[in-house]
């Protein structure tokens, strides 16, 4: 197994946007189901953690991936924070989506 130091050190950067964005999205698709957020978000940072600890998956990605390894290869911290934007992204999605309706 490939253990590699985190690259990423920030708790937050441009890709915290990114995760906002699409689970605003997400709340304003499906609206109030708050479960299905936490779950993807964990299961997402499970299977970025599973990618950075397998060398085969680790190299692969790191061939084909569109997002720079900086971004995917992280820390704790930023991975907390990215279920945090998560969330925040699909709280605000979720209440915008009442507004419309």
């Amino acid at each position: 197994m490939l253990r590699n130091p985190p690259l990423h050190r920030k708790p937050y950067d441009l890709m915290s946007v990114n995760h906002f964005a699409i689970y605003f999205c997400l709340g304003m698709i499906i609206p109030h189901n708050y479960i299905l957020c936490i779950l993807l978000s964990i299961v997402w940072e499970l299977f970025e953690t599973g990618i950075t600890r397998n060398s085969t998956a680790y190299a692969l990605t790191k061939k084909y991936w569109f997002v720079p390894e900086y971004y995917w290869n992280e820390n704790h911290l930023n991975k907390k924070m990215d279920i945090l934007f998560n969330i925040l992204g699909y709280i605000t999605g979720s209440v915008f989506n009442m507004f419309l309706l």
